[in-house]
């Protein structure tokens, strides 16, 4: 009984270091060894050419405003266009683009869905621009989004810049949850990029130089496996804040955020297996343990808090302690699996009680990604859900 309790807190601690590194050690080291000395940017050198890439797939409802947004963006004309390439739409997406097309616009379609890294290479290939932007069609940019992102690109070092993904208006009820998510995410690629690399990108704006442009192989997250990509280069990737783009929640119910995340994960730990030599500390340097932990530990996490409960449940009779905080685990997950039914709280309890409901979501989701990649599963191509 004595070494079944022994092995039962060993496993517990042990389950603890990903929650421990991830929401404790990563943060606190990135605080204190930020550097603020990068290459000072030129601003004098001349405006590079930008092309805006963006994969459309069955996005009708989107593309007027989608367009709209691009047309009004401010960089000079004569150095900004837009590829828009359609995805096999079943629906008006290729004749509304079509019909809105400008002298700035070009449109290419496949008959056939081929998923959003071929789209995206495919539109790629079809221009010479200095730098290629890549966007949503759900993200609407604010107007100077271009310049913001371009200006990076005056220092020689730096071949990608991740610009910041806002939630506008928006009454889903994961919508305070995914603020505070993407408030923490973003204050880490902050962080990061005084170091000169970001251990996570975000699709919703990037930019890259072209002649440093990898083609996007499938099965994986186009703006992670990007951005590894360019740092395995030995080049900077870096974030600039005031080049948001606005969006609505990106997961609009629970079914939809577990689906998501179990996607992001398999797809984004695929790319991750790309680049070993990244993880590798004696190559990459201390990138390779933020990677580790931001990337690679926080898939953990559900694994973390498996293994936790049972050690908690082993534990269980030795101490008040173990009691309480089974108990507290307990109530944990009974908040997050009633939560979709707690429709009349304070707001103040309702935030409180969907921050909790989000949380466990997304840890599902990320539990089953894990295993489809260690399946070895490979996400190609899916339906978004944008629309609605």
């Amino acid at each position: 009984m004595d070494s079944l309790i022994l092995i039962a807190g060993l496993i517990g601690i042990i389950a603890l270091v990903p929650l421990l590194c991830v929401f404790g050690v990563y943060p606190c080291l990135l605080y204190f060894i930020r550097s603020k000395h990068l290459s000072p940017c030129n601003e004098n050198k001349e405006l590079p050419s930008v092309t805006m890439l963006i994969a459309a797939r069955n996005g009708e409802k989107l593309v007027p405003d989608k367009i709209k947004n691009c047309l009004s963006l401010n960089y000079p004309k004569d150095k900004l266009n837009f590829i828009f390439f359609s995805d096999g739409s079943t629906d008006n997406t290729l004749s509304l683009l079509n019909s809105l097309r400008t002298d700035a616009i070009t449109v290419l379609f496949d008959k056939d869905h081929i998923g959003k890294a071929q789209a995206l290479n495919r539109a790629a290939e079809n221009t010479q621009a200095d730098i290629l932007v890549f966007s949503d069609l759900d993200a609407l940019l604010v107007p100077e989004a271009i310049s913001y992102l371009v200006k990076h690109f005056a220092n020689n070092k730096v071949s990608g810049v991740c610009g910041q993904r806002t939630i506008a208006s928006d009454t889903s009820a994961l919508k305070d949850a995914q603020k505070k998510y993407i408030r923490l995410d973003s204050w880490i690629k902050q962080q990061e990029s005084q170091l000169g690399y970001l251990t996570s990108n975000d699709g919703k704006l990037y930019a890259i130089r072209r002649v440093h442009h990898t083609p996007i192989a499938e099965g994986v997250t186009d703006d992670l496996y990007s951005a590894l990509a360019i740092i395995s280069r030995g080049k900077q990737f870096v974030f600039e804040g005031q080049a948001r783009a606005f969006i609505k929640t990106p997961s609009r119910n629970s079914q939809h955020e577990i689906s998501r995340r179990r996607r992001i994960t398999c797809r984004s730990l695929t790319g991750i297996a790309m680049f070993p030599a990244l993880l590798n500390p004696f190559k990459s340097g201390r990138f390779a343990f933020g990677l580790l932990i931001n990337k690679v530990m926080r898939r953990l996490i559900p694994l973390s808090l498996i293994l936790i409960f049972l050690s908690n449940m082993l534990l269980f009779p030795v101490h008040l302690v173990f009691k309480l905080s089974l108990l507290l685990q307990v109530g944990f997950y009974f908040i997050a699996l009633t939560a979709p039914f707690l429709t009349k709280l304070p707001k103040k309890l309702a935030k409180l009680v969907n921050a909790v409901h989000y949380f466990v979501l997304g840890n599902l989701g990320v539990l089953l990604g894990m295993i489809d990649f260690i399946r070895n599963k490979r996400v190609i191509k899916w339906e978004p859900i944008k629309n609605d």
